[in-house]
């Protein structure tokens, strides 16, 4: 999940495991996760995300069903392309708001 949270220099958003609702800080370490074939009337399907080994462990004793799961890094980029934004535009507005402070 996403949480806003308190930093040196104001808030800012970061991602949270799912399961032990610690941040996730290297996401090479972590994994989206789904149900194996659980998708809603509209096609669409709840993700969590979680750290590798212990975490996702725990998940797929806690939903005791086949898990589907994506490397996170794989999943953010997914994401973004699906945002409509390209990660050379994201890498310039994150240079652009640096010369700010931000």
């Amino acid at each position: 999940m996403i949480k806003i949270i308190k930093t040196k220099t104001g808030s800012a958003p970061f991602l949270f495991c799912d399961i032990c609702d610690k941040p996730v800080l290297d996401a090479r370490l972590a994994l989206a996760a789904t149900p194996k074939g659980q998708m809603d009337e509209q096609g669409r399907l709840e993700v969590l995300h979680v750290h590798k080994d212990t975490c996702f462990q725990v998940l797929e004793a806690k939903w005791k069903q086949p898990v589907d799961n994506i490397e996170l890094v794989r999943h953010l980029d997914f994401l973004v392309q699906n945002s409509g934004i390209e990660l050379e535009t994201m890498k310039e507005m994150r240079e652009s708001y640096a010369k700010f402070g931000l």
